[in-house]
């Protein structure tokens, strides 16, 4: 209630300004105020309603956002949804931008990401984000997910920093829109990952960094033991 009755003032104030700076400015007094609020009250009434009108406009949800700090020494990762599959409740997102802060010097890049899929986040997948060297130059790199759905699981896409700072998609990494490599050996730069076949059997991808920068790849499938 005050706070209503102090944007009404502050409009009665204004109409009188507003009168002042006429050719004939008269003197305050109580009456030309008095005047000014009952002539006016069409006016004073459609402030009023436009005041709640912009008040409203601000309780309405902003674009949903996440800022991610412990992930990296070196930098920080915000998320904002650019759009989403249901616009009206914001939820399905179907695109973000990525912002990579540096925490030394506030230099920011930003990634405009469109996923293959994400129908099954109804948020932000803001916990799809890893942070790991996957390339064995001693910089962080980044995979987002990119998908997840089918037997393949969660499909990740990667970005390779370079000595620069700035992140880019490498499409000759083996695991480029694959799964997210978890198994690492620094000293023979190779990466392994494993995947369920069927019932008994798995394969095994095993990836190496070649001194010329290219991947050698080596694939078998073992039979998974049974427990009697």
């Amino acid at each position: 209630m005050k706070n209503k009755v102090k944007r009404l003032s502050y409009i009665i104030f204004l109409i009188y300004m507003g009168s002042c700076q006429s050719k004939e400015q008269k003197p305050l007094n109580k009456s030309n105020i008095s005047y000014q609020s009952n002539n006016d009250e069409p006016n004073l009434f459609i402030s009023e309603k436009r005041l709640e009108g912009i008040e409203k406009r601000s309780d309405e949800p902003k674009s949903k956002s996440c800022t991610l700090d412990n992930l990296s020494a070196q930098y920080s990762f915000i998320w904002k949804a650019t759009a989403y599959s249901n616009e009206k409740d914001q939820e399905y997102p179907t695109s973000a931008l990525i912002i990579i802060k540096s925490k030394q010097n506030g230099k920011e890049q930003e990634i405009y990401f469109e996923p293959n899929s994400w129908t099954s986040y109804k948020d932000l997948p803001c916990n799809e984000l890893v942070v790991k060297d996957f390339n064995f130059d001693g910089l962080e790199d980044i995979a987002i997910v990119w998908d997840e759905g089918g037997n393949a699981g969660k499909i990740y896409e990667y970005y390779f920093q370079d000595k620069n700072g700035a992140f880019s998609p490498v499409e000759s990494f083996p695991l480029q829109h694959g799964m997210l490599a978890e198994e690492f050996d620094a000293a023979h730069k190779t990466i392994t990952t494993r995947s369920i076949v069927g019932c008994c059997h798995a394969n095994i991808n095993t990836y190496k960094l070649k001194p010329n920068g290219s991947w050698e790849s080596l694939s078998e499938q073992k039979e998974i033991k049974q427990n009697k």
